[in-house]
């Protein structure tokens, strides 16, 4: 999961990385948002959900309801070529990128989401 170059580093090198940005980020002041240490919890069941979602992308070809594939222009590589691929297994799919917009659109602006776009993109296809 995630880029290549992620899980090119080895686990004994990433792990203390990653209790190190945890650390730093918890010295911070407190904000209205939960810190990763308080969602680390979590992950295992996210990773889980991503996990058990992947598999051939054929199987997705059974899906029947109209669906809409969100991306931003922004987002990783292998977030798109994912959405490219579903866009061609779903038979109702409906794909629209928001230009400019990442990973992070559906957060609020104050964390790079572009949160205005999702809801109208959101709004017109279920408007449709």
């Amino acid at each position: 999961m995630g880029p290549a170059f992620l899980r090119a580093i080895p686990t004994w090198l990433l792990a203390p990385l990653i209790g190190a940005g945890v650390r730093a980020e918890q010295r911070k002041p407190p904000t209205d948002y939960l810190t990763m240490a308080a969602l680390a919890p979590t992950l295992r069941q996210d990773f889980t959900v991503v996990t058990e979602a992947s598999g051939p992308a054929d199987r997705f070809a059974t899906i029947t309801a109209d669906v809409l594939l969100l991306g931003g222009s922004e987002s990783p590589l292998y977030l798109k070529e994912a959405l490219d691929v579903l866009g061609k297994e779903i038979p109702h799919a409906t794909f629209r990128e928001l230009a400019g917009a990442d990973h992070s659109a559906a957060s609020n602006t104050d964390r790079r989401g572009r949160p205005g776009d999702v809801a109208e993109a959101l709004l017109s296809f279920f408007a449709a």
